[in-house]
């Protein structure tokens, strides 16, 4: 993921009064930062290849514990019905969604 990108996650957290991690490493250690600090806040953003066309999907699920029960978590799927060229953009998608859908635990 390319730092223009880690930058406008970065943003995109911080409008939603999520501290995001201020110092960067590298790349990848930022990326394995930044992906444990959406873990932590219930967050798994992710992505896919489609067959028929062979773009980029982002798809992203959210812990929801107000509908978890007993031993079965819930998790919310919120799936972006656009294809994407880069692996880049599709995580990036990925996460913005799972940070705008996000809810702090009451």
């Amino acid at each position: 993921m390319k730092i223009k990108n880690f930058n406008k996650v970065r943003e995109f957290l911080r409008s939603k009064d999520i501290n995001p991690l201020a110092h960067v490493y590298t790349e990848v250690h930022d990326l394995t930062r930044l992906q444990a600090l959406l873990f932590r806040l219930g967050i798994r953003a992710l992505v896919g290849v489609r067959k028929s066309t062979g773009y980029f999907t982002a798809e992203t699920w959210i812990h929801r514990p107000e509908k978890s029960t007993a031993g079965v978590p819930y998790w919310e799927r919120i799936f972006s019905p656009f294809g994407f060229e880069t692996y880049d953009d599709a995580l990036e998608q990925a996460m913005l969604q799972g940070i705008e859908n996000y809810e702090p635990a009451k």
